[in-house]
C-alpha cells in the first residue's frame, strides 16, 4: 500500500490530535475517519472549530508549498523548481524566500516563539488587508 502524501499526513495528524484533545474519538475509529470537525460547532463552540480550521489553513498556506518545492528538488527537478509554471508561485524570489524561511525555522533555537511570531504575522497581515 502506498503512503499518503506528506500534506495529507499533516492534515490527518492535526485531525487526530484535535479529536483526542477534545474527546471526539468515536468507538472503533481511532483514526477519526468518521469525524467532521466542521460539524462539531455545537459540541466545541465556534472558537475551537475556527482554531482547527486556521491550523488547517496554515498547513495549506505554509507547509504544502514547501512540500511541493522539496519534492521537486528531491526528485532531481531542481532545474525546474524555480521556473514559472502556471503562476508566480514558482518564481525564483518567492521560492528563495521559502527556503530561507525553512532555514530560519531549522536554526531557530526557540521554536515556540518562532511559531508565535508566524501566527502573529498572519494575524497582522489579515488585519492590514481588511483595512
Amino acid at each position: 500500500m502506498e503512503r499518503p502524501a506528506l500534506d495529507q499526513r499533516w492534515y490527518k495528524t492535526l485531525k487526530i490530535i484535535f479529536c483526542i484533545g477534545y474527546d471526539l474519538v468515536p468507538a472503533n475509529d481511532e483514526l477519526c475517519e468518521t469525524v467532521n470537525i466542521r460539524r462539531e460547532r455545537r459540541n466545541l463552540g465556534t472558537k475551537l472549530v475556527g482554531q482547527y480550521l486556521e491550523l488547517n489553513k496554515m498547513i495549506t498556506d505554509y507547509l504544502v508549498p514547501n512540500f511541493t518545492l522539496r519534492n521537486k528538488i528531491q526528485q532531481g527537478e531542481w532545474k525546474y523548481a524555480f521556473k514559472p509554471k502556471y503562476s508566480k508561485e514558482y518564481s525564483y524570489e518567492k521560492n528563495i524566500r521559502k527556503i530561507n524561511f525553512e532555514i530560519q525555522k531549522i536554526v531557530n533555537p526557540n521554536l515556540e516563539n518562532f511559531i508565535s511570531e508566524i501566527v502573529n504575522r498572519e494575524i497582522r497581515g489579515k488585519t492590514y488587508r481588511r483595512n
